[in-house]
């Protein structure tokens, strides 16, 4: 492993470990990918490389979830560039969202104070044919392709996912105002 991403297991780790999150309501520590991946890690999961999941991902949110949460729909569209995934989830996290190439794709805490994506709601499909774009060479070319050809196909729910997440992250600051 990278000697920054070792630093960055331990950090979370020990942020888990240490941080008073019972001061707090809901989704204290939010993360994207990369972030996802290593607090999955740091805290006892498992990631592995799968190969490219590139362009649009349908993903199917748990009723649960959905319910418990006011989560706005039932599954979502959502633009994603990975090639690791978790495939064991923690011990004390439950998995809030699922496709069929990331069954992990959500991670909540059971405490509620982590709440984890392996998607990039903060990507528009034009940023993302950008950096696919940036990535040529690195991407396969059949694999790039595909994921410029269909990257308008699919619904694209990013928007009003990050906006549930701000609404409900930063719950506790807005409601302080």
């Amino acid at each position: 492993l990278d000697i920054r991403l070792v630093d960055l297991l331990a950090f979370f780790h020990r942020f888990v470990a240490e941080y008073p999150f019972k001061n707090f309501e809901l989704f204290q520590l939010f993360s994207l990918i990369l972030q996802y991946k290593a607090i999955a890690q740091a805290m006892g999961g498992k990631v592995e490389k799968v190969g490219w999941n590139l362009s649009h991902e349908i993903v199917r949110v748990k009723k649960e979830f959905k319910e418990k949460y006011s989560f706005p729909v039932e599954e979502y569209g959502i633009l994603c560039v990975h090639q690791d995934q978790v495939t064991q989830v923690p011990p004390n996290f439950k998995v809030w969202s699922e496709n069929d190439f990331c069954v992990n794709q959500g991670l909540l805490h059971d405490d509620e104070t982590i709440f984890t994506i392996q998607a990039h709601p903060e990507f528009s499909p034009q940023v993302l044919h950008d950096l696919l774009l940036n990535k040529k060479g690195a991407i396969p070319e059949d694999k790039l392709k595909v994921a410029l050809d269909t990257l308008e196909n699919k619904p694209n729910n990013s928007l009003e996912v990050a906006s549930w997440i701000m609404d409900h992250f930063f719950k506790a600051e807005k409601d302080e105002k």
